[in-house]
């Protein structure tokens, strides 16, 4: 029994190859440590790559300094990590970092948002994420996806909204198209249950709500049906 490892590098890519043997079996370790850049459809992907895999047929992969950029740079995440495992068949796992929006006046978003990546999709979805929209915020649990046209899909659910703590806006769904250059803004619609309660008063009802920001408009409308 024993064990022999090597190292080289092929085109800038330092691998390590591992091989134990002993009772009349073998077990081969190969890792790979690099740099990449890469394009999932429209969506952008760069950052370091550590890959080992074994002669069993699985693999384990881990992505540091993670960058992602979705609708030709409007959404950004940076600062990623991600963990990803190989079965023989599929590779499959999920990335965390930081979105931000750029180029998009009076619009900004905050939060953490978990990137799931597949070998022909990519997911991005954050929990208690905030829009902001012409001074009011949108609270929610948002999902992103490229249209591949340069704008940018956003579902919301859970949506949550609070105008001057005395009127809030909850149970909420919305969906919002989010663009720069020609297409700069944002535009949607959504609706859900809306509350007013100051001291005396108390009402409720169905709500709708409707956002846009394109074209020089500054929309941000919410209208009730008493109920």
């Amino acid at each position: 029994s024993g064990e022999l490892t090597g190292t080289g590098d092929v085109s800038g890519v330092t691998g390590t190859v591992t091989v134990s043997f002993g009772n009349g079996t073998y077990h081969i370790a190969v890792g790979v440590s690099a740099e990449f850049a890469e394009n999932l459809g429209p969506v952008s992907i760069s950052g370091k790559v550590d890959a080992s895999a074994s002669s069993e047929g699985t693999g384990q992969i881990a992505l540091t300094n993670l960058d992602i950029s979705m609708g030709g740079g409007i959404l950004t995440i940076t600062g990623g990590s991600a963990s990803f495992g190989y079965d023989g068949t599929d590779i499959s796992g999920t990335a965390t970092g930081t979105v931000m929006l750029n180029g998009v006046s009076g619009v900004t978003l905050g939060g953490t948002v978990t990137v799931t990546i597949t070998k022909t999709t990519l997911q991005v979805a954050g929990t208690g994420m905030n829009l902001s929209v012409l001074g009011q915020t949108i609270a929610g649990d948002f999902t992103f996806v490229d249209n591949g046209d340069g704008t940018i899909e956003v579902t919301v659910q859970n949506l949550n909204i609070s105008l001057a703590g005395a009127i809030s806006v909850t149970n909420g769904s919305a969906d919002f198209k989010i663009g720069s250059g020609a297409n700069a803004g944002i535009k949607g619609t959504g609706s859900g249950m809306l509350a007013i309660n100051l001291p005396g008063v108390s009402f409720g009802s169905a709500f709708s709500i409707s956002v846009d920001t394109t074209g020089g408009q500054s929309t941000f409308l919410i209208s009730a049906n008493p109920i």
